[in-house]
């Protein structure tokens, strides 16, 4: 269970569809974000990881959380 990344994968895929469909909050979606970060980094996609950092930062910093 702990090495399931195809499952996450998917479970962070369908959170993100659902954002979209329901609140499109951005801090809800910073919150995804981190995770799914830090799931690219364990599949070794180092690149993802940090534009979806960058993503994530930017959009804590637009609400103004300098999270």
């Amino acid at each position: 269970m702990l090495d399931d990344l195809v499952g996450a994968e998917d479970a962070f895929r369908r959170a993100l569809d659902l954002l979209e469909v329901g609140s499109g909050d951005g801090t809800v979606r910073a919150e995804i974000l981190i995770h799914l970060a830090s799931l690219r980094g364990a599949q070794r996609r180092f690149e993802e990881a940090l534009e979806l950092s960058d993503e994530m930062f930017r959009l804590y910093r637009s609400i103004g959380d300098q999270h």
